[in-house]
């Protein structure tokens, strides 16, 4: 082949049926069967000797060397065997030379062959010159054939790599300026990535033709895994014996020197600063029509692409704009296709693709045979959906990520990253459920590191007041960390401290109760021991000192907590809370006012405030601080139809409510979680305290998304609904503050707005009880009393108004027995004992 005759490569071998077979090996890169059919010799006997024997061993020294380098990478650690490996080979292609004349077009192909061999034997100067003899690179791709599209793409890699490794000593170039030669790599870079698309593109073309019964979603390189690591990209195959193409096809992979030469162009650009052109040089690869060769890189590609705008921040203006390529190459360009608007909707855009890929490419089979394959697709889903996390966290849209990891799981047995990341998916999306719960134990079980999982699914179960099933796996992570290393132990103390603590709730004995809140102190203390400055295991230790009636101890350790961390808004509220407790309302008071100039929206404060302002000042003075509260929480989460925005700062770290991670253990008692039995005014007045805490657990009962008149729109996430039962705290707040102002009419009102949201509230109940009982309406006051009592039988205070109710309407026994069950509830309560001693004697 002469490259001045034509302007074109056209090496091809000429006869029969038998050649023909010949050239579509090479095209297909079927090197042993191109082997086969010389050494059958079903090609020597159809040509003369002389320059047909050159033809043939042409032909052979190509098989040998395309056959080595299928096993051998071009890497520095293979330099010293290729030179000895590649030796008669490298004779053979000189002898194709030597020949007079250039009867089979052999010349160009030689010399771009040769300088293969010089480049894998690290003579890169010598790769140069042969490239320079050949004229490759100033032939035009149109109308080459497959395999000569290949050697172009490749001539335009080795000149590119090789001009990288010579640097500015290259002889002969004497006048080429740093700023060329950069400019002549970047270009060779380039031409070879679109050369080798093309090249990719027409062996597929090829295949279609030969195997016309498969379809090309089912190319054979399915197989093909490409490990996406910082630098670099390892791609290895292993075949099978479920695919469905033939054998000779199913360890294919792209050459080595044309992965390298695709991904180095874009890195190059990046190296430099120049981001704008190699995010379009990427986009631009990356919308090329679609081959099982050239799968793995684009999936490369696509994490690439992320984490340039994930780090950057940057997209350029034009992102669609596709300059020319000079090739053949066929890319998607319809008009149809999803331009994104912003920074966001490409990272998503493109992680999603990548996702595509990653289900698409992963191995199902089980096999011994292919755990290879399992472990490099599985690597690849992780990096994928790793930087999905990441975009999406940013965005707030987990429920995202946990879709894409669901999916992960069907190739991803006992994979422990990616059931990691799946059970975490469910935590960061606010989804508490049986099955996030049982995700997370299992992830826990095939996790090196179970401890923090196991809590999280403790937590779950604390949140769904699944106490015992939470003290279950508590234990299980103590026996571990126990067995371990011991450096999450103070936390699982701490979490055992939460459990008892909570558990000592569900107890209807009050002995019981006492000894779970002991075993409770003991956990809490030891993990402050260990873990002196932890500010959470500080707030619980406080907690559950003030639940036990030890005020002074719990002000002293609540203290400590604010000292390790004075950001931390649950034992602020706690602090102003114990304050109240020990009658220091002014303090408490202050300290409320100075949290609301940092956190001027927050819920929790405001309604202190509204509490200690009725202490100090009068119900006028908390009136007005309630008030607020209903603008605030307007301004906060209402959008003007009926839906709590999803800006809400329930999606934020401050601002809004309170923000422990666990509920307020009075989800089964009925009192506020400031209810310390000492006075505490924030939870005497009501027994809506727990908004400054966290929302009770009976705000999500099902009632509330049933029942509701004007807003209904409550079938939405967990945080919704704390929106919504802030708001009915608010209107309970407002209707108790205008009895006490002796305002009925108000109240009736005010409690009507609660029950819109949720009619069958037990504390709505019990206010709607407390109005009619305020208009002496005490026969419609009973019923409302009743019917809490049944919603939430232990409401306390809804247990001592129906015994009032009931003496006074003659049933002094059932009063008693009324008054009896709440303090089995509760029996520290002043105003139970005081009503039962007021009436025992109309019993007698």
């Amino acid at each position: 082949m002469s490259a001045q005759k034509s302007g074109k490569a056209n090496t091809t071998v000429k006869g029969g049926n038998n050649e023909n077979e010949v050239e579509k090996a090479r095209d297909m890169g079927e090197w042993k069967k191109v082997t086969e059919l010389l050494e059958a010799g079903r090609v020597g006997k159809q040509v003369n000797s002389g320059p047909g024997d050159i033809l043939v061993n042409f032909l052979q020294c190509e098989a040998k060397l395309e056959l080595w380098l299928d096993d051998h990478q071009p890497l520095d650690k293979f330099l010293s065997k290729a030179k000895s490996a590649l030796i008669d080979v490298k004779k053979g292609f000189q002898l194709c030379l030597s020949h007079a004349g250039d009867q089979w077009g052999l010349k160009t192909d030689v010399r771009v062959l040769l300088a293969k061999i010089y480049h894998t034997t690290g003579l890169y100067e010598e790769a140069l010159d042969e490239l320079e003899k050949s004229g490759i690179m100033g032939l035009s791709e149109t109308g080459q054939s497959v395999r000569n599209i290949q050697l172009m793409a490749e001539a335009n890699a080795i000149k590119a790599h090789s001009l990288e490794k010579v640097g500015k000593s290259l002889r002969g170039k004497p006048n080429m300026s740093e700023l060329e030669r950069k400019k002549e790599i970047q270009r060779c870079y380039n031409r070879s990535g679109d050369l080798s698309i093309q090249f990719f593109q027409g062996q597929e073309k090829i295949f279609a033709a030969t195997y016309p019964s498969v379809s090309v979603g089912n190319f054979p390189f399915p197989n093909v895994n490409v490990t996406l690591n910082n630098n670099t990209t390892s791609i290895s195959s292993s075949g099978g014996t479920t695919s469905p193409h033939p054998q000779n096809w199913e360890k294919r992979r792209p050459s080595s020197i044309l992965d390298f030469a695709i991904r180095r162009g874009p890195a190059l650009l990046i190296e430099e600063g120049k981001l704008d052109e190699a995010i379009l040089r990427i986009d631009k690869l990356i919308r090329s029509c679609d081959t099982h060769y050239f799968t793995p890189i684009r999936l490369m590609f696509y994490r690439r692409f992320a984490e340039i705008l994930l780090r950057y921040k940057y997209i350029p203006t034009k992102l669609t704009t596709l300059e020319a390529s000079g090739t053949n190459t066929k890319f998607h360009m319809s008009s149809g296709i999803f331009s994104p608007l912003n920074l966001w909707e490409s990272i998503i855009l493109t992680l999603l693709l990548g996702e595509s890929l990653v289900v698409k490419e992963g191995v199902l089979n089980q096999a011994p045979e292919f755990e290879k394959a399992r472990k490099l697709a599985n690597s690849n889903a992780a990096s994928i959906y790793d930087l999905l996390c990441l975009a999406s966290g940013r965005w707030g849209h987990y429920q995202l990520v946990n879709e894409g990891f669901e999916q992960a799981l069907k190739f991803s047995f006992e994979e422990p990253h990616i059931w990691s990341q799946y059970a975490l998916s469910f935590v960061a999306s606010g989804l508490n459920s049986r099955k996030s719960n049982q995700t997370l134990i299992e992830a826990g079980n095939l996790s090196d590191n179970p401890t923090p999982l196991l809590l999280l699914a403790a937590q779950q179960s604390f949140s769904r007041l699944l106490t015992e099933e939470g003290m279950q796996i508590i234990q299980t992570a103590k026996e571990k960390e126990m067995a371990g290393s011991r450096k999450l132990l103070s936390r699982v103390l701490l979490y055992e401290g939460i459990g008892y603590f909570l558990r000592s709730f569900e107890k209807h004995m009050n002995q019981q109760r006492l000894d779970d809140r002991a075993t409770a102190l003991s956990s809490l203390q030891a993990a402050v021991e260990l873990d002196p400055v932890d500010c959470i295991g500080l707030h619980w230790l406080a907690r559950v000192y003030a639940w036990t009636g030890n005020i002074n101890d719990a002000f002293n350790v609540a203290v400590k907590a604010l000292r390790a961390f004075p950001f931390h808004l649950p034992t602020l509220q706690l602090m102003i809370l114990l304050l109240s407790a020990q009658r220091n309302y002014s303090d408490a008071l202050a300290v409320t006012e100075e949290a609301l100039d940092e956190y001027p929206d927050h819920l929790g404060f405001l309604q202190m405030k509204a509490a200690l302002d009725q202490k100090l000042f009068g119900p006028d003075a908390a009136l007005t601080t309630v008030r607020q509260m209903l603008i605030v929480w307007k301004a906060l989460f209402d959008d003007g139809f009926g839906l709590v925005r999803s800006d809400s700062p329930e999606y934020k770290g401050f601002g809004g409510f309170g923000s422990l991670q666990l509920p307020s253990p009075t989800d089964r008692d009925g009192g506020s979680v400031a209810s310390f039995r000492a006075g505490s005014i924030a939870g005497s007045s009501t027994n809506t305290g727990t908004l400054t805490i966290g929302f009770r657990g009976d705000a999500a009962l099902s009632e509330i998304a049933s029942s509701v008149s004007i807003h209904g729109f409550l079938n939405q996430a967990s945080a919704g609904e704390l929106a919504w039962t802030a708001q009915i705290n608010i209107w309970i707040m407002l209707t108790d503050l205008y009895l006490k102002l002796n305002q009925p009419t108000q109240a009736g009102l005010s409690i009507e707005e609660a029950a819109q949201i949720a009619s069958a509230h037990p504390d709505v109940l019990f206010y709607r009880g407390q109005t009619e009982e305020h208009l002496e309406n005490y026969n419609e006051a009973r019923t409302w009393y009743e019917s809490a009592v049944g919603v939430k039988p232990t409401h306390v205070k809804a247990l001592q108004s129906l015994a009032l109710m009931q003496h006074y309407f003659g049933s002094h026994r059932l009063a008693e027995k009324t008054l009896q069950d709440a303090l089995k509830l509760d029996p520290y309560d002043h105003h139970t004992w005081f009503l039962k001693k007021k009436y025992i004697f109309f019993i007698f």
